[in-house]
């Protein structure tokens, strides 16, 4: 019974710790987004110099996180934008960066480096075959990063993987393979349509 209370008293604090901030900040958000419609959406080559992660919100339950990008004209900026992104960068990525105003969109590199033309357009919606019948597969691939979703209980996982034709997927893990793998190791990746099976990393020689 007491356990149950604790339990009650707990979710009843985080929900207040979670909605408090919103509360204060849409109107400064909404401000920043009728602001940024004014400007065009622009499509400009870009390369990633740096990522950060900020804390935010009581007790810090809320990560926000930032890329900065280097144009072409040797101006940088730096722009908020969505986890499953900032997941997939890299410093040093060079791809094609959709903005509007202070408004991330997107950003996609390509495959290959220097091979072909940086596509400009991202596809409408993820192909359904992944998850109609998906097969598990066995592929080689580099961990890219790690990150961890605080604001939800229990904390979320994810980790990004590039594969041996360079694409690279974020899959959600469990918390005993974020302790255990880490940036830069390598191994295959198990994993059946867009749902992470397992990771077996290779001991280096």
């Amino acid at each position: 019974m007491g356990a149950d209370i604790f339990e009650w008293i707990y979710r009843i604090v985080f929900l207040g710790v979670a909605i408090v901030p919103i509360v204060f900040s849409t109107p400064y958000l909404n401000k920043i987004q009728k602001a940024n419609r004014r400007f065009p959406i622009v499509d400009t080559r870009a390369t990633i110099q740096d990522k950060r992660v900020v804390k935010k919100g009581i007790a810090n339950v809320f990560s926000a996180h930032y890329a900065t990008f280097a144009l072409p004209d040797g101006q940088r900026i730096e722009l908020e934008v969505t986890g499953p992104a900032f997941g997939q960068m890299v410093a040093g990525d060079t791809g094609m960066l959709t903005l509007q105003g202070t408004c991330f969109h997107r950003f996609v590199r390509p495959l290959e480096v220097g091979i072909g033309p940086v596509p400009t357009q991202v596809p409408a919606r993820i192909d359904a075959s992944l998850y109609r019948n998906p097969k598990t597969s066995h592929e080689a691939a580099n961990v890219v990063a790690i990150r961890t979703n605080r604001s939800t209980v229990p904390a979320s996982h994810f980790a990004t993987f590039e594969l041996a034709d360079g694409r690279r997927i974020e899959l959600l893990i469990d918390k005993s393979t974020a302790k255990r793998i880490k940036p830069g190791d390598f191994g295959t990746l198990v994993w059946q349509g867009m749902r992470f099976n397992n990771y077996h990393r290779e001991e280096p020689r």
